[in-house]
């Protein structure tokens, strides 16, 4: 661990000893402005705005519906709920229980009422898969298949066998539904929300009655299991809108998160921003030819956000890192069918 972040864990927790409900305001980043109980609040060195800050600053957001899949600890899922405002909804996936405590946490601080936060991974299909910690300090997991996959066979009531929903107390402005054996936050602000697929009854449209109630602290467990769905199952399940935009960071996984949301790509065209990763500089460059070929052959213009180059077919090596921002070639949406 660098000194520096322990150095100022070590300050956070003198902080939080002192004053227990402290949130400084974060001073650089998309958040900017937020508060977070992660942030010192202090005064940090300028530096320049990255290629990302710069174009999703530029884009219009106002009352969009918004998916973000990787929330980590809600930077991003922050930003997109203020800008989206006052009729917009973000909805939030992360899988690793501490990212989300830190996520609801967040949302909490900034009484961000307009977020659904789910603690679950979004990849091809229904599954479980082992976590683990990249870097001793970080917050960044990765997600790799069980020796035995591990299937998982949802009840009509939306839990799995055996697993109930965790609970306890925090001071959490929002409401909080049942997801099998987790919990997730509705928020409060309206919209024109188009519900896709059958009615999701039992588990999965349980209101727990106190707001206060969230999902129990779950310590900082820096390996286990976890939860992914598919997009394409998840979305009809729980009657979420259609997108008009979804960010995507996935740590190595984007491939399998855009081929489980493949139904929904072609159905409602939503826009895409797409963080690029692989395990080594082989694996980056399969990766964005995997990821750049499936979005053209979905009918996707690609641009790579820091060069600001156009990715086309023989040019893959160009999103090996960095971002990608990719606007649908064909305004008409297909009619949607859900698999069964």
């Amino acid at each position: 661990m660098r000194y520096s972040s322990v150095l100022k864990s070590t300050t956070q927790q003198m902080i939080h000893l002192v004053w227990p409900r402290y949130a400084g305001r974060i001073r650089q980043g998309l958040a900017r402005g937020m508060r977070s109980p992660d942030a010192l609040g202090l005064p940090g060195l300028p530096r320049r705005r990255t290629g990302e800050e710069l174009l999703l600053e530029s884009l219009e957001w106002r009352n969009l519906i918004i998916y973000d899949i990787g929330a980590h600890v809600g930077g991003f899922t922050m930003f997109f709920a203020a800008r989206s405002a006052p009729r917009g909804k973000v909805y939030s996936f992360e899988p690793a229980p501490q990212n989300y405590e830190r996520l609801l946490a967040n949302l909490r601080t900034n009484r961000l009422h307009n977020v659904r936060a789910f603690q679950v991974g979004i990849g091809g299909g229904s599954s479980r898969r082992r976590m683990h910690q990249q870097g001793e300090d970080s917050g960044t997991f990765v997600l790799e298949p069980l020796e035995r996959e591990v299937e998982i066979a949802l009840s009509d009531g939306g839990e799995e066998a055996g697993e109930g929903p965790l609970q306890g107390e925090c001071q959490a402005p929002v409401h909080q539904r049942a997801l099998g054996p987790r919990l997730v936050t509705e928020g409060s602000a309206g919209g024109n929300e188009k519900p896709a697929g059958r009615s999701a009854e039992g588990g999965l449209q349980r209101t727990v009655a106190d707001a206060k109630r969230c999902a129990a602290p779950l310590g900082i467990a820096t390996e286990g299991t976890v939860r992914v769905e598919a997009l394409d199952e998840l979305v009809p399940r729980l009657q979420l809108p259609w997108p008009n935009f979804i960010k995507i960071d996935v740590e190595g996984m984007e491939l399998e998160a855009l081929e489980g949301m493949h139904q929904l790509l072609r159905a409602c065209r939503p826009r895409l921003f797409v963080e690029m990763h692989g395990a080594d500089e082989n694996g980056k460059l399969r990766n964005a030819e995997q990821v750049t070929a499936f979005l053209l052959r979905h009918d996707y213009s690609i641009v790579h956000v820091e060069s600001g180059r156009p990715v086309t077919a023989g040019q893959a090596g160009i999103a090996v890192r960095g971002h990608l921002y990719c606007t649908p070639r064909a305004p008409q949406a297909e009619e949607m069918r859900w698999a069964a």
